[in-house]
């Protein structure tokens, strides 16, 4: 039955007319092209222009250079592709108007520092940059709390919806019916009929396999505001690059919760696709989740036709806290709504400020250039640098990437574990006790690119000792790769991994 649906589903069924669409133009261009020889030469012209267009893009070399010998290669098709899949912009209307909320909602984001803080200079430059490029706040009048398992995180959130008054918004890269979702949904119908305003976006790609169809319109007739994230339409373009993976659940505005884990029951241990599933989340509780708010309404009002006018009243809620350090929430996107890689930009200067460690957990190590000769270096001035990746792999093609960057990283000196009890699904960066990031953001092309993302850095918070606590842990049943072991690849496996790495940043 799961096979049926798989093969006759919506998602399944728009992947077959967009191969369609692609294979028929492809095929009908070549063919007009041999036919009439200028339009062949000018398609080839074409291609030199657009090659030196691609050289003097503001971008990484990652991405310019696969994209340049794919076009030297096949010219034709080259050229096509490009222009259907290498820009990597949403639509005008799509940034018009998520630049509007941004700079809307931001104008009324009031969050002030402590002044007395005494803050290290380098960790005070990095606020500073976060709050230039991605325009939320770092606060000092936040808790934190760190979750070692997605099921610890979600027996807390039921208790807290239990608490919410004014408003509940959920946002999520994957919803899916079972037992979480279930045992959400029966508080949420309570609070409906209490008037808390309930709002859930989630992301169609993410979802489209997960959800009925019917579930929009069943949520409405329960009175809950339902929006779905760049709706999967059956039509050849760039766009369906650009998902929302982000995982927010904010309650009154008041307490948030992020990390990697989505409403699904693997996330929580009620079902094993990969053995045990690894992943961790975070509460926050006071000012920083007014910057969650904001990532949340900047988008839910790009969709919502009965727009938000007035943001005040959901950013008014706040609560009085011992304070934990520094907490700054931000969100990350594709070019040119996020003009800078904000995500790669704090990952890497963590790992070039880190001075005695740097304990790192992501599900996918797919690394360009300039993260790896970061990593490298670190390994190499004397940091302890240890990667933690999955034992077992969620998708085998990415896994086998994810190995292949192994070789390099450990003859620096880095060393590298996999996760011996199953998957590993968190995003997570600690450095020196101090320094720490829990989010969505992968080490991937994807991650670091096309997708909306959110993380939070903290500086001296509390909860820096359970998450080292829980590296401990994770270093104690992971098995530590030998570089011998890293080394062991056959000349064709090289080849293959090698066509595969180059062309990564074109998927």
């Amino acid at each position: 039955m799961k096979f049926l649906k798989n093969i006759f589903g919506r998602f399944a069924i728009n992947a077959i007319f967009i191969l369609s669409q692609i294979f028929l133009f492809i095929f009908y261009i070549n063919k007009i092209s041999k036919e009439h020889i200028y339009i062949y030469t000018a398609l080839v012209f074409l291609s030199y222009l657009l090659i030196i267009f691609i050289v003097n893009k503001k971008t990484n070399n990652d991405h310019k250079i696969p994209w340049i010998v794919f076009i030297l290669l096949f010219p034709i098709p080259g050229v096509i592709s490009y222009f259907l899949f290498g820009q990597r912009f949403t639509s005008k209307n799509f940034r018009k108007k998520i630049t509007n909320e941004f700079h809307n909602i931001h104008k009324q984001l009031d969050i002030k520092l402590d002044e007395d803080l005494d803050i290290i200079p380098k960790v005070k430059n990095q606020l500073y940059y976060i709050e230039k490029t991605a325009s939320t706040k770092p606060s000092s009048n936040t808790q934190t709390k760190y979750f070692k398992t997605g099921h610890e995180m979600f027996l807390d959130m039921l208790e807290t919806l239990k608490l919410a008054k004014n408003y509940i918004f959920i946002e999520y890269f994957i919803i899916h019916e079972g037992y979480m979702w279930n045992s959400i949904l029966s508080i949420l119908k309570e609070k409906v009929k209490e008037g808390v305003d309930i709002r859930i976006m989630y992301d169609d790609i993410g979802s489209v396999k997960n959800l009925p169809k019917k579930f929009k319109k069943s949520m409405r007739e329960l009175g809950i505001k339902v929006e779905t994230f760049n709706r999967f339409v059956p039509i050849v373009s760039s766009v369906h690059n650009f998902r929302d993976h982000r995982k927010f659940m904010i309650i009154d505005g008041i307490y948030g919760y992020t990390g990697g884990v989505n409403i699904s029951d693997e996330y929580i241990g009620y079902e094993k696709p990969y053995n045990d599933f690894k992943d961790t989340g975070i509460k926050l509780t006071g000012n920083a989740v007014k910057n969650m708010v904001v990532l949340f309404l900047s988008l839910w009002n790009v969709y919502d036709k009965t727009k938000i006018n007035d943001y005040s009243k959901y950013l008014e809620s706040t609560k009085e806290v011992e304070p934990d350090g520094i907490v700054h929430l931000y969100g990350d996107g594709p070019a040119p709504i996020y003009e800078h890689s904000i995500g790669e930009d704090v990952y890497v200067d963590i790992i070039n400020q880190a001075e005695k460690y740097l304990f790192i957990t992501t599900p996918y190590l797919i690394i360009n250039e300039r993260i790896t000769f970061s990593l490298k270096y670190a390994a190499m001035r004397g940091v302890d640098v240890r990667i933690i990746t999955p034992g077992e792999p969620d998708k085998k093609t990415i896994y086998l990437l994810t190995r292949d960057s192994y070789e390099e990283l450990i003859e620096a000196g880095v060393k590298i574990y996999e996760y011996t009890p199953g998957f590993i699904h968190q995003k997570v960066f600690l450095a020196d006790d101090e320094i720490g990031v829990v989010g969505t953001i992968n080490l991937d092309y994807r991650s670091l690119v096309h997708h909306f993302e959110c993380a939070s850095y903290l500086y001296k918070s509390k909860c820096l000792k359970d998450i080292k606590e829980d590296f401990n842990e994770m270093f104690d049943v992971s098995r530590l790769v030998p570089l011998k072991e890293a080394q062991k690849k056959g000349t064709f496996k090289r080849i293959i991994l090698s066509i595969l790495k180059f062309f990564s940043p074109l998927l």
